[in-house]
């Protein structure tokens, strides 16, 4: 989508981590000259105000943060981006799965074990501060080119 120019994201101020998704979500965003619309949402209802919000807006593509409230509530907001014919990108493959556009994700067969041996490290006394950061090495990038066909983004 090289004309891209206005993402609507979706967020959910309640968890934690989402000003720090945001903020790199915006750093990105300016190095690629794109327009981020955020819309924090309190609850699952609120999703589709969102929604709306985006259509009036122009939104011509959608993402959400990383909050579980997007996971347990995917199909709600797959139905809202079919309804809407945006374009999606999401953080893990089931959303592709169920009718989402793309996905990049860490692959989490080889992610998931290391964070439950760090889990097992802490639990065991070791301190957080004396445990190595650890990055994830592959990761997975999904296409669901009948979804993208229907929202004509050629994908070659």
């Amino acid at each position: 989508m090289p004309r891209l120019s206005r993402v609507l994201v979706i967020s959910y101020g309640v968890d934690p981590i989402t000003p720090t998704q945001l903020t790199e979500m915006r750093k990105v965003a300016r190095h690629l000259g794109l327009t981020l619309q955020v819309h924090d949402i309190d609850t699952v209802e609120d999703i589709a105000t969102a929604f709306e919000a985006g259509r009036k807006n122009r939104a011509e593509a959608v993402i959400t943060t990383t909050a579980s409230i997007f996971f347990v509530h995917r199909q709600r907001l797959l139905d809202l981006t079919t309804k809407y014919r945006l374009p999606s990108m999401y953080w893990n493959m089931l959303y592709v799965e169920g009718g989402g556009m793309l996905s990049y994700s860490h692959i989490a067969d080889e992610f998931n074990p290391k964070i439950a041996a760090y889990v097992d490290r802490i639990l065991k006394g070791t301190k957080p501060a004396d445990l190595p950061v650890e990055q994830p090495t592959k990761f997975s990038f999904a296409v669901n080119l009948k979804t993208a066909k229907a929202l004509g983004v050629p994908i070659s």
